[in-house]
């Protein structure tokens, strides 16, 4: 493995503690002194990188600097993101796994329970989930990520502009999901974070069959979806709730830089 994405395993493999124990020691001042602590070693770890790049080569010193910001800190799964309203984007009346389930909400795992994130830390990381239209997540099951060509279903277009997800046959004849195009840099990046957070020490189950199959399209989604103010508001409100960043999107340039995350 390049020693920029070891760099970035170790960084995101702190040990994870509760949601109770994160709100019992961490008041707001706390949190704000984490947070200026983050950025000072951020910032020194950006002038390392830059020193250590030309020996490392552009791809690996990427690599190791997006995994250790995928861990600053002190990285915390939260418990309570097992509930559907998982970070900002949830219906007004939604707070509760109930009312979510009332409203056809639940949480989508974007790295499949089945393919690794079935165990805590990675089944409740808030980095990876996301609130879903319940219908859309039991369509897309454990499917890899891709252009659909043939579809044999279709989600519904509340809005009326077209944006929809697709699961069906791409141009390989292989099933896949694919979702909508406002979300798909959202994606593509959480699946990044998900590979340099847990690859070097993966959960039970963890496999990189979907990634492998996904990796090419969900850079190209990354390029042309880029973070948006919506999910670097997302990104910081899951850093004051779990302790630990998505570099890929305090950092978008990482995904071109890395190229190629080794599959093996």
């Amino acid at each position: 493995m390049p020693r920029l994405l070891r760099g970035a395993a170790a960084a995101a493999s702190s040990p994870l503690r509760s949601a109770a124990r994160m709100a019992a020691s961490h008041t707001a001042r706390q949190l704000d002194q984490d947070l200026r602590s983050w950025r000072k070693g951020q910032t020194a770890l950006l002038s390392r990188q830059a020193r250590c790049a030309p020996a490392m080569g552009p791809s690996a010193a990427c690599c190791a600097a997006a995994t250790r910001l995928a861990s600053s800190a002190s990285s915390q799964a939260s418990a309570a993101a097992r509930s559907a309203n998982t970070g900002p984007g949830d219906a007004g009346s939604t707070s509760t796994a109930a009312t979510a389930a009332t409203a056809n909400f639940n949480t989508e795992h974007s790295w499949p329970q089945s393919k690794g994130a079935q165990a805590d830390p990675a089944m409740s990381d808030i980095h990876h989930l996301f609130p879903s239209d319940a219908s859309a997540n039991s369509e897309r099951s454990n499917l890899p990520f891709g252009v659909v060509v043939t579809p044999s279903w279709t989600s519904a277009d509340p809005d009326g502009d077209g944006d929809v997800s697709k699961r069906g046959l791409d141009a390989n004849n292989k099933m896949v999901f694919e979702p909508r195009n406002a979300k798909k840099g959202d994606i593509a990046r959480a699946l990044f974070y998900f590979y340099v957070r847990y690859k070097s020490r993966p959960t039970p189950g963890f496999t990189l069959e979907n990634f492998t199959a996904e990796e090419a399209t969900l850079i190209q989604w990354a390029a042309n979806d880029p973070p948006d103010a919506f999910e670097r508001q997302r990104n910081a409100l899951a850093f004051r709730a779990q302790g630990n960043r998505n570099p890929f999107i305090d950092r978008p340039e990482f995904v071109a830089a890395i190229g190629d995350f080794p599959n093996n």
